[in-house]
């Protein structure tokens, strides 16, 4: 079993104050290669919802090259961080895994991309997700005190969001009563990196 602790902050529709928080990590991180990658997340459903039922999220993930398939259980929050048992494997090819999944009887229910920059800090890993509407989603995962520790270094940048348990759902449900729609999940322009 491994439970993954996270916190979020969403930045929308104002992104700029995001690049304090990117050189802070580059910095960090000697300068690395954090360039954005196109991730395309394939949610799967059984027809009888017995996953939903349980609260159960399966995912097909392609990051870059790379391809994965997950699990996750249902949301907890502890304190102020959202907590999901997740069990997550790469795969070899994400098209041969879809196809796994149609001829077992699971259906594609849901499909949306992203932009994620991946920053390596150590104890924690820092993410910032660019989607087609909704903004800018940063990501701190971790143990609960590492990534309590890493707010407080964040605290010299005077971020205008905090850091909460939020779910990606509640996000949206956040975005549809500022807006009055729901955002896109796919971008038009596959050129496009940041919002």
């Amino acid at each position: 079993m491994t439970d993954e602790y996270e916190q979020k902050a969403w930045f929308f529709p104002d992104v700029n104050e995001l690049d304090k928080l990117r050189s802070f990590w580059k910095k960090r991180m000697e300068n690395k290669d954090c360039s954005p990658q196109l991730v395309i997340d394939e949610l799967w459903a059984d027809t009888e919802n017995k996953l939903k039922q349980k609260e159960l999220t399966l995912r097909l993930r392609k990051l870059g090259n790379e391809a994965f398939v997950a699990i996750k259980g249902p949301v907890r929050k502890v304190n102020n961080c959202k907590v999901r048992e997740e069990f997550e494997t790469s795969v070899a090819n994400l098209e041969t895994m879809s196809q796994i999944f149609r001829l077992i009887g699971l259906k594609k229910d849901e499909f949306s991309e992203k932009y994620r920059e991946t920053f390596d800090l150590g104890a924690v890993v820092g993410t910032i997700d660019s989607f087609p509407d909704l903004g800018c989603v940063v990501e701190i995962e971790g143990h609960e005190e590492d990534i309590e520790m890493e707010k407080e270094r964040l605290i010299e940048l005077n971020l205008s969001r905090e850091f909460s348990s939020i779910t990606h759902g509640e996000l949206v449900e956040e975005f549809h009563k500022l807006t009055g729609k729901y955002p896109k999940k796919t971008f038009e322009n596959k050129s496009v990196k940041n919002n």
